[in-house]
């Protein structure tokens, strides 16, 4: 938890305990909850969503973050949160999986699969994967946005996207699941993305969803069509856009493509 006394708090949901999510300067308070088993946050929903409602408590706003099964994170208690109280709640989703029961979308994620795996002998995880399912597709309440982020070419994360009922869908010109990563640098600076596509990977996620960046010449490959995307603002500065609840604004800040054209 980082404070700052501010009356927004921003709930990042990541994989790892050091995501480049820990080093953004929010201007909110900061709730960060990292699913190192790789559950997709579904191991203790009751009990995770009730620490998220008691600590959102005395805040006017929720924000929620997460990409990839972050993503799924990040709408599934966003949605939670936000039938629970009566203040607005917003989701920033990029290239989440949304749907974790019964997908017929060839989701291709290493750590999607393993998951898949486990709950053919859990029936408590399978369980909590239908539920979280049933909770991210439903109709949105009203006090919920939800902004999803996905690569217009990657065909598996806009089947996920529109999946989202009433989501704001903004789509980059890259076909590489890591959305988030032109938010996080200047996609025209080629030393700069090869940092933040490293940090991607450490030593927890060697056999997982990041395990395509050691391949001969994944970085090589990830930085040439990185190199596609408009300079886009900073996740911090996108937070605040999306705090202000400005919706046009939002839209005219992300540089987006067409996803019906673009493949």
């Amino acid at each position: 938890m980082r404070k700052r006394g501010a009356s927004v708090l921003v709930v990042l949901f990541s994989h790892s305990s050091k995501h480049h999510f820990k080093s953004i300067d929010f201007s909110a308070d900061v709730l960060s909850i990292a699913d190192k088993d790789d559950t997709y946050f579904t191991a203790v929903p009751d009990a995770l969503m009730n620490f998220i409602k008691s600590v959102s408590a005395s805040y006017d706003l929720v924000v929620a973050i997460g990409g990839s099964k972050g993503g799924h994170g990040a709408i599934y208690y966003g949605t939670l949160l936000a039938r629970a109280i009566e203040k607005p709640v917003r989701v920033v989703a990029f290239s989440p999986v949304v749907v974790l029961s019964e997908n017929a979308n060839e989701v291709p994620y290493i750590s999607y699969r393993q998951l898949m795996e486990r709950a053919r002998n859990s029936q408590k995880l399978a369980e909590n994967l239908r539920r979280s399912t049933k909770v991210t597709t439903a109709d949105p309440p009203d006090n919920l946005t939800v902004f999803c982020i996905v690569g217009a070419e990657n065909h598996c994360d806009c089947v996920e996207a529109k999946r989202l009922v009433g989501a704001h869908i903004l789509a980059l010109p890259m076909y590489h699941h890591e959305s988030v990563i032109p938010f996080l640098c200047d996609t025209s600076d080629s030393k700069a993305v090869t940092r933040t596509v490293l940090v991607l990977y450490d030593k927890a996620a060697e056999e997982a969803d990041v395990a395509h960046l050691l391949q001969e010449g994944g970085i090589d490959k990830m930085i040439a069509d990185l190199s596609r995307v408009p300079k886009q603002a900073r996740l911090s500065e996108l937070t605040d856009f999306v705090i202000k609840g400005d919706i046009t604004s939002i839209r005219e800040l992300v540089k987006t493509v067409n996803i019906e054209t673009s493949g």
